[in-house]
């Protein structure tokens, strides 16, 4: 087990130890070998500050916008100091605002989150690349409002080749129980709808580090999207691609329209680690930028 993701415990679940120097596995766990093994086309443990002076982790950028996301329920805006490293790694925070804003023709917005963008990976499906997204997160507490998300977008308009290796669907059951999407395809509407965290996977992901990793396999343009927690296959869906676009890197931590919800203190979502996998009969190609971020080692 690699140094800094830390062991896996009896229930599955990644343990909350940490080191300075953040380790990210070399290939993902669970899914198959493709022919020839995996190569790493992205990785980063968060073992370095977030910027662009040296030695900082400057793969990301960390959202600065006044409108935040574009779903008419939405209520949060995104502020670079809600997106940082810490101890355990990145930490989207969220925090309710002293002053509502209004955001227009949409709800007001009465929370301030974290967001990051990859700022130096850009990847597509072109080649017939096998593909293997990964990460390693704590979801935030939920009381009927949250949207955490780990996924992909091409070009600068939100929903564009959009796919969601999940979505932390808090929001819709207004209950403190998580629902999912794991993963979705959004302009395609294909999609696995966990109904029920805990009933379907056996834990509640707020409670404690797990493990996610999608896995993207092609039949000429016809594609298998499987999905492995804590390294157990758990169900696949099929889908068409679509669209041959560069798509960025996205975690976010969003808010969306709730009549509770929280109005004092902070939660975080935090990402001990994230990585993306190609496999290596295709190392390289589709790939713009890339590589392993300042801080973090891979083994």
């Amino acid at each position: 087990m690699v140094t800094g993701c830390g062991a896996t415990s009896k229930n599955g679940s990644e343990q909350a130890t940490k080191t300075k120097d953040a380790s990210v596995n070399a290939k993902p766990t669970g899914p198959p070998t493709p022919s020839g093994g995996w190569s790493v086309a992205y990785a980063d443990g968060f073992g370095a500050e977030l910027g662009t002076s040296s030695n900082q982790d400057s793969t990301w950028r960390q959202l600065e916008d006044e409108d935040g996301f574009t779903n008419k329920n939405e209520i949060a805006v995104f502020r670079t100091k809600q997106a940082k490293t810490g101890a355990e790694g990145l930490e989207l925070a969220c925090t309710p605002l002293t002053r509502t804003i209004n955001r227009g023709t949409q709800l007001n917005a009465n929370y301030e989150c974290g967001a990051v963008v990859s700022s130096h990976f850009r990847w597509r499906s072109d080649e017939g690349e096998t593909w293997a997204f990964e990460c390693v997160c704590k979801w935030p507490a939920n009381t009927g409002e949250a949207d955490p998300g780990w996924w992909t977008n091409g070009g600068y308009t939100e929903g564009e080749n959009e796919y969601d290796f999940f979505e932390g669907d808090g929001w819709s059951n207004h209950d403190t129980e998580y629902d999912a999407f794991m993963p979705a395809i959004v302009q395609l509407g294909e999609q696995h709808k966990v109904d029920g965290f805990e009933k379907t996977l056996g834990f509640y992901p707020e409670n404690g580090f797990h493990r996610y990793t999608t896995v993207l396999t092609p039949d000429g343009r016809h594609y298998t999207a499987a999905e492995y927690v804590d390294g157990t296959f758990k169900w696949s869906l099929s889908y068409t691609d679509f669209k041959r676009a560069w798509d960025d890197l996205r975690l976010s931590y969003a808010l969306r329209e709730y009549a509770g919800g929280f109005t004092s203190g902070s939660r975080d979502f935090v990402i001990r680690s994230v990585a993306a996998y190609e496999d290596k009969a295709h190392e390289g190609k589709d790939i713009e930028g890339g590589g392993i971020a300042p801080g973090t080692a891979v083994g």
